[in-house]
């Protein structure tokens, strides 16, 4: 969990407003299960939060580019889903993940890209003579 705010600015005459440019509120969390049903199989649900907020840096002005936002980078949920399974007696670990799970095509920060589901296949070797 994160928590911001910008206590102490004071303007001066002619100064424009100081915006912060980040959430105020940004929460993570995460779930995982191993070996239920079907052993070696896991399961992992990720989720990520931030509130809307105020953009303001040069070009990039979320009052005059989200102003059907309320002039905010809109508050944003995500999932992330990873399944897999770990062969017994190997060391190899196969997972396939989806980043972005219900394919919610918002954004995190004015003027990056927009990032959609993303899928990926992975295999990890675990060496037994290196666990510390």
């Amino acid at each position: 969990m994160s928590l911001i705010s910008l206590r102490s600015f004071t303007e001066t005459a002619g100064q424009n407003e100081l915006p912060l440019n980040v959430p105020e509120t940004k929460l993570k969390g995460n779930v995982t299960v191993r070996n239920v049903g079907l052993q070696g199989y896991f399961a992992s649900l990720s989720a990520r939060y931030q509130s809307a907020y105020r953009f303001v840096s040069g070009y990039w002005n979320s009052e005059t580019m989200s102003p059907e936002h309320d002039g905010k980078v809109p508050a944003r949920t995500v999932l992330d889903l990873t399944l897999g399974y770990r062969v017994p007696r190997i060391g190899l670990d196969l997972t396939l993940s989806i980043s972005n799970l219900l394919d919610n095509e918002g954004y995190d920060v004015l003027g990056a890209p927009v990032r959609g589901r993303f899928i990926w296949f992975g295999i990890t070797y675990h060496l037994a003579g290196l666990r510390y």
